[in-house]
């Protein structure tokens, strides 16, 4: 089944998860990540301006977060920090780097850059891919360990 109803088995993207209609009424930063490092400054403080009224946000940048060495598919520690305020939870997508240690490297990054909070949850279907979850409440961290155990095996969480 596609979740993504009235899209194509595979299509991938912001506009099929528009389309789907989940979530109901969510803002979408469109605007493409700049290879050039100076462009992606700009578009850095644009992303934070454009969800300035949001109390969630996703990002899904293909590698995950990086703190140095960073492509388009990456997000930047810094704008991940950019992105953090009191009364909002970011989400992100991290994929496995391989890293023997890749749960306490993402502990130790977070928590460096002042994530109170850290739950990650680790999925390993087709390709080993984490969602990490930070600055949220005790009630949805309640809530992610329900979802997690609904994949049983599949899955496996960590609170950081």
């Amino acid at each position: 089944m596609n979740i993504v109803e009235g899209t194509s088995a595979g299509t991938r993207g912001v506009t099929a998860l528009e389309a789907s209609g989940l979530p109901a009424d969510a803002p979408f930063y469109r605007t493409e990540v700049p290879r050039s490092l100076s462009l992606r400054l700009k578009w850095s403080e644009q992303l934070v301006q454009a969800v300035s009224e949001v109390d969630h946000v996703f990002l899904d940048g293909d590698s995950g977060i990086r703190g140095s060495r960073l492509s388009p598919k990456q997000v930047a520690l810094s704008e991940l920090v950019a992105l953090r305020r009191q009364d909002r939870t970011p989400v992100f997508a991290q994929r496995h780097t391989g890293r023997r240690s890749e749960v306490n490297f993402l502990a130790n990054q977070l928590c460096s850059s002042g994530c109170k909070r850290i739950e990650l949850v680790r999925f390993r279907l087709v390709a080993s891919r984490s969602y990490v979850v930070t600055d949220y409440e005790e009630e949805r961290g309640m809530r992610i360990a329900d979802f997690a155990r609904k994949w049983g095996k599949w899955a496996k969480t960590y609170r950081l």
